[in-house]
């Protein structure tokens, strides 16, 4: 590399990483059907809301975190009937579990 070279290219200390986008932002730049993101957001919060790691948090924030996913490409409609059906069946296995006889 020549001296010219190295000079032009930045150290990787110096590179400021991206500031994350803003929700807003993300709805502008989002390509595809927004009306069809809103549903998916709102299963997919319900989702969030159920697991553990997010009952603490509001679900003002909650519904913020999966219209990000959403919008992001992080999850599609796959992912939350996979996620919903999941969910619906462990709690009628677990009850299940638990009416069986002893015996």
């Amino acid at each position: 590399m020549t001296k010219k070279e190295s000079a032009a290219q930045p150290e990787p200390s110096q590179i400021k990483p991206e500031a994350p986008k803003s929700i807003e932002e993300i709805i502008l730049d989002y390509q595809k059907d927004k009306y069809m993101a809103v549903p998916l957001a709102s299963f997919w919060a319900t989702v969030l809301q159920r697991r553990e790691e997010n009952r603490h948090r509001t679900f003002t924030e909650v519904s913020e975190m999966a219209l990000r996913d959403v919008l992001t490409g992080v999850v599609d409609w796959d992912t939350v009937k996979k996620a919903v059906t999941s969910s619906a069946e462990a709690p009628a296995t677990s009850a299940a579990a638990e009416k069986a006889p002893k015996g």
